[in-house]
């Protein structure tokens, strides 16, 4: 954003999306409940949100316990779909999710099992 210098006025941030309004409380209840009648399995929800279109960055306790549950031979399949989804070139105009894609396999490369390293190798 450029600021335009004005004397006698000060310069002013941009204004930056909060976590706690009313709307983004509403989208996650909606999610939550798609999760439930969908019967998502709950590392597929942990990834999703990981790798969501939201302005702000993964929790480093979220990146861990994808992490940490990418030791679960059936987990690490499901995390590594997920992540495939997100970086399908038809997702157009939704670059987060590639980009939020990316840290996770970084994340997972470091702290994950030794099968993430194999798996983002291929």
């Amino acid at each position: 954003a450029h600021f335009v210098f004005f004397p006698g006025k000060k310069k002013s941030a941009p204004r930056k999306r909060k976590k706690s309004g009313f709307l983004y409380k509403m989208k996650e209840g909606l999610n939550k409940l798609k999760y439930k009648v969908l019967n998502t399995p709950e590392i597929e929800q942990k990834v999703l949100e990981a790798t969501s279109n939201e302005s702000w960055g993964a929790s480093g306790t979220l990146m861990n316990e994808i992490a940490e549950a990418s030791h679960n031979r059936e987990d690490v399949q499901i995390i590594w779909t997920v992540i495939n989804k997100r970086l399908d070139p038809s997702s157009v105009g939704k670059w987060r999710h590639a980009y939020k894609a990316m840290i996770l396999i970084e994340h997972l490369c470091k702290h994950g099992s030794e099968r993430c390293v194999d798996i983002a190798r291929d």
